[in-house]
């Protein structure tokens, strides 16, 4: 049904003169439901040519009357053209929605890679200023522990002198002691026995 009134219309578009052709082609075709046509001096509304090639050769030099069947052929053809043409123009639109969409997503792979990368020299940075911070920290806890020694040592060392220091002292007293004994006079004896 759409086909025949695409092709009504397209009948309906035809030029005066290739009207004036068609219609005596109709008439020489003798009358029928043609021939009926023949009386009314034109096609209704004719003001252009032919939607087509085929069709503009449809009844050329009044010779042969108007085909249906290369009329319907080519406006099939003509939807053929038409629907291949659609078919181009969203094939064409699906590869450009592929294609961007394809950008997009690599896009967004970029993003993401270059996020996980910045992400990545983040944790190193953080774990490097860790490692900075444990070595320091274990530089400071040596130092601490090599003050404590040395404290410790010194500790020790004034011990031992002032036990050095106290032995001295008691064997000076010692001396002393003996020489005063050494230098004082001895008791006189006694004479008398009971």
């Amino acid at each position: 049904m759409k086909l025949l009134l695409v092709l009504a219309g397209a009948v309906c578009v035809a030029s005066s003169q290739e009207a004036v052709k068609v219609k005596r082609g109709l008439n020489s075709f003798g009358g029928g439901a043609f021939g009926g046509l023949g009386g009314l001096g034109g096609w209704p509304g004719a003001a252009g040519g032919w939607p087509g090639a085929a069709l503009g050769a449809v009844g050329a030099g009044g010779r042969h009357p108007l085909s249906v069947e290369a009329a319907t052929a080519a406006l099939m053809q003509q939807q053929r053209r038409a629907e291949a043409e659609a078919g181009w123009i969203e094939a064409q639109k699906r590869a450009e929605w592929e294609a961007a969409h394809a950008h997009q997503r690599k896009r967004h792979e970029l993003e993401a890679a270059l996020a996980k990368q910045r992400k990545r020299a983040e944790l190193e940075t953080a774990l490097a200023q860790e490692q900075r911070y444990a070595e320091l920290e274990a530089a400071l806890a040596q130092k601490v522990a090599a003050a404590a020694a040395a404290r410790e040592a010194q500790a020790a060392v004034a011990q031992k002198v002032a036990a050095a220091k106290e032995a001295m002292a008691i064997q000076r007293s010692a001396a002393a002691a003996a020489a005063a004994t050494a230098l004082s006079p001895s008791a006189p004896r006694s004479h008398f026995h009971w």
